[in-house]
Parts: structure tokens; sequence; C-alpha cells
């Protein structure tokens, strides 16, 4: 099971800032965000120790300051960019040529000592995210993004000779940043949250012209339990191996366990004899997510980033919940009342909220409903209608992800402050989709879902050749000397 044992640790009464007030609904939540600090990778290493809560190697949380202040309190701080932007595909300090990003760019890891190998190849490069290799799925989507940004670099060289490298390569970032945009809004938060929550927190995207929509108040940034709790739902999913598929979906060799895929890139390297790229990136296409319950596969829990010859790894639930408590989140129920949600009162209100086998072993493990973590409790909520996450986990998505809307001055659908793209680059980024991305980027793959967050469906989404997708044109970008 993937519930957690309460610590005595326990910090939902502490004072820390938090994304609601307990006295508003999720349709009057606070527009601001919580101050977070935000560190740039270069400053990871000036971090004092004493400033970081680290287990067993694992940072969990860091500690930063807020200038300004008469009396000055800790803040957590975030090591990632928050606006959803292409910066976790750009290395802040990379070398290029033409606007391209180095060929082994994703193939990389920042921390040597982390990989399996030691035999790390000299011509490896930084991404934009430290965590690009910490497990093979994430080395392709990274390497399958590199990729992407080369092919529009080198179309925007050709269209704009007189265009230096330094232009081409942010004109490029720009566009592979609306893509990413484009994709998380149009295929993949509906799958999430379902069309009831896109539309009641503005996050259906418009088919045509521009958003007028920005609003300076909004401050873009990441709400603590939204990067604590609820955006690690994706746990869940996490399947327990990946498979060598050939191009008629056959396994190729035996599959891999997670544990093997962690934090070791150089897998891809390790068969001569077929497509190791290709064969694994057939696997995240074909095979099925776990179900989204509170069930998490024991590749994680067992065994999430174990060393060689070891016999056990670290416990990713249990960081989890216990990084909900670092950072001094409410618990459960408050969310649910923030959230305008019926209220959890006693154990036997959470009948027809989770599954009654959940119910007995919540109250097993928690003295009070009060010490309920949400993360735990938010994972085993029934989902709601056409969508996979439950209420209180879509509410602050929806929170979250409007914020992250709203509030982006360079929002790619943005008419104002300023227009990010023309009408007619906004009708050709509008086409994109992961599948077609896949498919220019591949090696050799090419049949592909329409839709690639779905299951294979024969008459729902059927695999079509990738040429019956919809391209970008990039001759929208060329421009006149005059």
């Amino acid at each position: 099971m993937g519930i957690i044992i309460p610590s005595s640790t326990h910090l939902s009464n502490s004072s820390s800032i938090s994304l609601f007030h307990s006295k508003r609904t999720f349709r009057q939540a606070k527009k601001m965000a919580p101050p977070i600090c935000h560190l740039g990778y270069e400053w990871l290493e000036t971090i004092p120790s004493s400033g970081l809560l680290l287990i067993n190697e694992e940072l969990r949380i860091a500690i930063g300051l807020r200038l300004g202040c008469d009396i000055v309190t800790p803040t957590t701080c975030v090591l990632c960019e928050s606006h959803i932007d292409s910066l976790g595909h750009h290395p802040l300090h990379c070398r290029f040529s033409k606007g391209r990003l180095p060929r082994h760019y994703a193939i990389n890891s920042i921390i040597n000592r982390t990989l399996r190998s030691t035999n790390t190849p000299s011509t490896l490069e930084p991404t934009g995210d430290l965590r690009a290799n910490e497990n093979i799925g994430l080395t392709i989507l990274q390497t399958i993004f590199a990729r992407e940004h080369n092919r529009i670099a080198d179309h925007l060289n050709k269209l704009n000779r007189q265009w230096s490298d330094e232009t081409i390569y942010q004109e490029t970032r720009k566009i592979i940043g609306a893509f990413i945009q484009h994709i998380q809004f149009n295929e993949f938060l509906p799958i999430i949250v379902g069309q009831d929550i896109m539309n009641d927190f503005g996050l259906t995207l418009n088919s045509c012209g521009y958003f007028a929509g920005y609003d300076s108040e909004i401050e873009a940034t990441v709400h603590t339990e939204f990067s604590t709790a609820a955006y690690r739902f994706g746990h869940s999913l996490i399947p327990m191996q990946l498979n060598f598929l050939d191009d008629s979906f056959t396994p190729l060799a035996e599959p891999l366990l997670l544990r093997d895929a962690m934090l070791n890139p150089l897998l891809l390297y390790q068969f001569s004899d077929f497509n190791v790229f290709d064969s694994l990136l057939r696997s995240l296409i074909f095979d099925n997510a776990q179900k989204l319950d509170q069930i998490i596969t024991g590749e994680v829990r067992n065994h999430l980033f174990e060393l060689a010859k070891a016999k056990f790894g670290m416990d990713l639930p249990a960081l989890n919940t216990m990084r909900g408590r670092d950072h001094g989140i409410p618990g459960y129920i408050q969310y649910r009342k923030a959230c305008g949600l019926s209220p959890v009162n006693s154990f036997i209100d959470l009948v027809g909220v989770i599954p009654n086998s959940t119910i007995g072993v919540v109250r097993n493990l928690y003295r009070s409903v009060n010490d309920m973590d949400l993360f735990p409790l938010g994972l085993s909520e029934f989902p709601l209608k056409g969508a996979m996450l439950g209420p209180t986990f879509a509410c602050i998505l929806g929170i979250q992800f409007k914020a992250l809307k709203f509030g982006d001055s360079f929002w790619y659908e943005n008419i104002r402050p300023r227009r990010v793209f023309t009408r007619d680059q906004l009708k050709e980024i509008r086409k994109i989709s992961l599948a077609k991305i896949i498919c220019q980027n591949a090696d050799d793959i090419p049949m592909i879902p329409r839709n690639i967050f779905l299951l294979v469906d024969s008459f729902r989404n059927p695999f079509i050749d990738c040429s019956r997708l919809a391209s970008t044109d990039l001759s929208k970008w060329r421009v006149n000397d005059s």
C-alpha cells in the first residue's frame, strides 16, 4: 500500500505560508502565490550545508531567506524554473553553433557520482534540469526535445541567414517553450483534471486569435501544496518495468526493471544488435501506465535510487509525505475545506471519498482526521468524472495552472503586455502534438498513436502514419531584410 504511517514530527499546524486561506473556496482562492525563493543551478553549490535537509543524500528541502524583512525568517527554495517554458531542456550555460544544442546534450550527468558506470564519455553535456538522467525515460524525452531544438534551429538558420547564433538559439527556445505550453494544456491536462476543471479555471486554450487574460497581479510561481503533494500524483502511474520493443512491439530482450533504469543513461549504449533508444521509446508509447490510486510500485517504494549490489533503496511515497511535513503544509482536510468540498470531521465522512478498504487502513494509521497527510489521502480519492484525479488534487492543479497561464507575461497566446508570436506563427504552433515531435525526432518510428497520452485503441486512438499528423510550417518565421 502507498499509505505512509504518520510521524510524530507532523507539522500540519505550522505557520508556513500556504496556497489557501481556510475561509476561501477554490473559486475565491488567493491570487498571489506564496513567496518562494528561486535559485538558479549555478547557486546550488553556494547553499550552506546547514540550509539543506538531506536524507540519504536526497535533497528534500532547501532553506532560503526572505530579504527585505525586519525579522528574517526562513522559507523553502525552489531549485527549478516555475514557468512552463523550455528552461528544463536548455542549460543556462552551453556551447552552441548556429543556434544548435551540443550533440550529446541530453545524455549526461551533472553529478557524475550518481552514475552506475564510471565509463562516462567526456562529451556529455549539462541539460537545463538536474534530473535529466533520473531515469532512462526522462533521458529519452530530454533527447527528443534536444533533437527538436536542433531541427528547428537548422530551419531558422536556412530561412534567416542574417541571424546570429544567439538569435537563432533564443528564437528556437521560444518556439520549444510554446510547444511545451500547448502540449501541456491541450493534450495532457484535460486527461488529468477533466474538462469541467479546465473550464472552471479558464485553462481551455483558444482555438484561434490571442489570449487577453494576462493579469499582472497574479504571480506565476509554484505553490508548495502543488510541488510537495498534488503534482506528485504521477508517482502512482509509474510501471515496474520498461520493455525493449521492436517495430511490431515484440520484446527484443528481457524487461528492464525501473531500479536498473535510474541514473543510468549509458543503458542507451549497452546493446549493439538493436536501437535501444527507439525500443525504449516504443515502450513509453505503447505500454500502459499503472492505475492512478494509492498503490505505488515497489520499484520506487523499495528500490528508488538503489545502488549497485544493494538490496534496497529509498521509499518515494515516504519521501513525498515527509517532504510535505518538512514544508509545513496543512493536513488533507484543510484542503477539502479550501476547495469547497464536503468536510471530513470524522473517519466515517471518508465514505464515498476514498475506497472503504483504504478507510480501514487510514483509521489504523492516524489517530485523528486532522493528522491525515495531503499526499496519500489526495491520491486515494475517487476520480472526478472524465478525469484521473480526485477533487482535492484537481482543485490544487486548477489553481496552479491558472496562475501559470494568467500570470505569465510570456504565455505563448498573449497579446498583452507583449505579443509573443504573430497570428500566422500562433496558428502553426497550435498544430503541434507530442506525437508529431516524437515522429520528427525518433530514429525510426513511422507509426504512432494520434494522442500519445491515451491508450492505443483501434477506433478511438489508432496507430497512424506520422505523415498524417499536422506539421508546423516554420516558413512563418522568415524575416525579410526590408
